[in-house]
């Protein structure tokens, strides 16, 4: 009866480890753990009387794959039981205990890939076994330890309880190929180890899986007037298509992108100007003058500017970051009262995203902010978000996106922080 209850008990608590509760961590696949904890083990013999008794286990394993893994086990459990011994008169029935150092090879297999994984095996190993008791205050105890293979199933579950910690359940029937752990050989069942185990395996390495993928990098707001509605139409085509594939003619692209950026910049510069001959009348003759010098002066350096902006802007798109970001900090240095500074200052952001340094892109989206007129501030709280998330710096992640959400709560990218808030 108490063999069916474990059975039992074990079989339930599968079943309640299949409905996934656990945190959403990725199981680690492919890497090496190791990890120990406590048993309950009982002897399942001849004997109508057994008990359980508990013992402890350690054991290394190594996930081969994302269902297969290969577990080393050294194990030392107690055995204890009640028999007649003949030898005394009369005949008294005693308490002994058979103590096993047991080491097994086991495989087994995850039935599913969620976060609370069950799963069946096979083990496979030897057990070093000797009997021992008290008698009227005299201990007697087996001549000599004794050896035996044993084999048999084995199910349970595993969850992860962070990246590198999972929580180990499980049980065992190990058959053996002796008839004598409980002390006596009657030459019938063979004698067999039913064992349970709670243990902590602690995963070393890197993580198998990010908990974040990367998207594609996000692109600038567009222009907000009436005029630039074809041109902006053409970039948002291109735009989506590069969505799915690169576009067929990269130049243009990146030709067309270059002047919506000096195009949106010139808006906004314009706008700002118009505002500021409202409220400072009194000003007008010396802004007028400080145009007029800007505007023979912007010529020869726009062009220069646009050129080498065009360039970075060819090697981001290409993929050959550190070259872009070395053209772009190029430009910062060169033009640091250009209008358009910040963008390249953007775009340096983007590259170290793209290269994987997510630490340096997010100092550098960081920067962005610091220039107040930019046209790039959502665009570098969008991606200073994504930064830290894939930093697993939820907290920051979260302020990012909300401060986008507040500053720019009319941003084409607020439905996309809404998006990331939500997943982290």
């Amino acid at each position: 009866m108490k063999r069916q209850y474990f059975f039992s008990m074990l079989l339930a608590v599968l079943a309640w480890a299949s409905t996934g509760i656990f945190s959403p961590y990725a199981m680690a696949q492919g890497r090496w753990g190791f990890g120990l904890g406590p048993t309950a083990s009982t002897l399942y013999s001849d004997l109508k009387k057994t008990s359980v008794g508990v013992g402890a286990a350690g054991y290394v394993t190594r996930r081969l794959n994302s269902h297969l893994g290969l577990t080393g086990i050294v194990s030392y459990d107690q055995l204890p039981f009640s028999r007649v011994l003949p030898i005394t008169t009369p005949p008294t029935t005693v308490k002994l205990t058979t103590k096993a150092l047991r080491g097994d090879l086991l495989f087994d297999y995850e039935l599913s890939s969620g976060n609370v994984r069950p799963y069946i095996g096979v083990g496979l190993g030897g057990t070093n076994y000797r009997a021992s008791g008290k008698v009227k205050g005299t201990t007697i105890k087996s001549p000599k330890s004794l050896t035996t293979f044993d084999f048999g199933p084995n199910l349970g579950f595993r969850a992860m309880l962070s990246p590198r910690v999972a929580l180990d359940l499980g049980g065992s029937f190990r058959l053996t190929t002796t008839d004598n752990l409980d002390g006596t050989a009657t030459n019938k069942a063979k004698d067999a180890i039913i064992s349970g185990m709670v243990g902590f395996t602690f995963f070393g390495g890197s993580r198998g899986t990010d908990m974040l993928a990367e998207q594609t990098p996000f692109e600038e707001s567009s222009a907000s007037t009436d005029d630039m509605s074809d041109f902006q139409q053409r970039i948002d085509q291109m735009e989506s298509a590069a969505t799915q594939e690169p576009p067929q003619d990269m130049q243009e692209y990146i030709k067309l992108k270059s002047r919506k950026d000096d195009l949106d910049q010139q808006i906004v510069q314009k706008e700002n100007e118009i505002n500021s001959l409202r409220t400072t009348l009194t000003e007008k003759d010396q802004n007028v003058n400080a145009m007029q010098t800007q505007l023979t002066a912007a010529p020869a350096t726009s062009a220069s500017f646009s050129r080498g902006y065009e360039e970075a802007l060819s090697k981001f798109y290409s993929k050959r970051y550190n070259e872009a970001i070395e053209q772009f900090n190029g430009l910062v240095a060169q033009f640091p009262d250009h209008p358009r500074v910040s963008n390249c200052v953007y775009w340096v952001g983007e590259a170290y995203f793209g290269a994987g340094n997510y630490q340096e892109a997010a100092n550098t989206f960081t920067r962005v902010l610091d220039y107040p007129r930019s046209l790039k501030r959502d665009d570098a709280l969008l991606m200073l978000g994504r930064a830290y998330a894939q930093l697993n710096q939820k907290d920051s992640a979260r302020e990012a996106f909300n401060r986008l959400l507040t500053e720019f709560p009319s941003s084409e990218f607020a439905a996309k922080a809404q998006e990331w808030l939500n997943k982290i």
